[in-house]
């Protein structure tokens, strides 16, 4: 097998070969069948096209695939699904808006996609990751209920309230009015960006996918019930 034969690159170290099972192709068999002439490349070569007959034959929208990023540009990543690459736009890898591939994809990640569209005649394929699954609101109301007490972290805090993290990216907003039962003039004066806080899910807006929510209510109930505890033991 000529080094120009073998798939390596020039200059390439051939004792990497040594102990290696491989495919190749008789390219030449010299006089009286004494020698011959074997192609690595050539066998790859026709392995692959096999592959990309098998995988064209049997592609069909909507079909996920598990592949590696083989590629990035501004506006995309080329995605390597077994001999054959498909483009996964910007956009549809995650729910957030990204600047660039790059921010959040590395050359070599493995990742499931699915086929949105292709073009066999031109050997084009159009990926998608997204799916309604794992849309953020989606997974925050598989997680959460209305009246739910949870644990929250304040992730901004504004004039009329603070937010508070929820999901990973889904916050909601604990207005001024449901921040104490003191009246509460500046949110800063009680809360503090990173802080953990529990509170209660109050009302949860599918229309505008809002979370309301309430360090108050819980305030209000804990009182509530030693209102009911005292009334109880005076009765006794």
């Amino acid at each position: 097998v000529p080094a120009s034969q073998t798939a390596l690159p020039r200059e390439a170290d051939l004792s990497t070969l040594v102990g290696q099972t491989v495919k190749y192709k008789i390219i030449e068999i010299k006089p009286h069948g004494k020698s011959a002439i074997g192609s690595i490349r050539a066998a790859s070569r026709e392995l692959r096209r096999e592959l990309e007959e098998k995988f064209w034959a049997e592609i069909e929208v909507g079909k996920y695939y598990t592949g590696k990023v083989r590629g990035m540009t501004d506006y995309g990543a080329f995605i390597d699904l077994g001999g054959v690459d498909g483009m996964l736009h910007k956009k549809e890898m995650s729910w957030r808006p990204i600047h660039k591939p790059s921010d959040i994809l590395n050359i070599g990640d493995e990742m499931t996609v699915f086929v949105k569209s292709f073009d066999a005649e031109k050997r084009q394929i159009s990926l998608g990751y997204r799916t309604e699954e794992s849309r953020p609101w989606n997974v925050f109301k598989a997680q959460f209920n209305l009246g739910d007490v949870i644990d929250v972290t304040i992730s901004n805090i504004m004039s009329y309230g603070a937010f508070a993290r929820v999901t990973d990216e889904v916050d909601g907003l604990i207005h001024v009015s449901q921040i104490s039962t003191e009246r509460v003039e500046n949110p800063a004066d009680v809360l503090t960006s990173g802080q953990q806080v529990t509170v209660k899910i109050i009302k949860i807006d599918d229309d505008q996918q809002r979370v309301s929510l309430s360090m108050r209510a819980l305030v209000e109930e804990d009182n509530a019930d030693e209102a009911d505890a005292a009334t109880e033991e005076a009765a006794e």
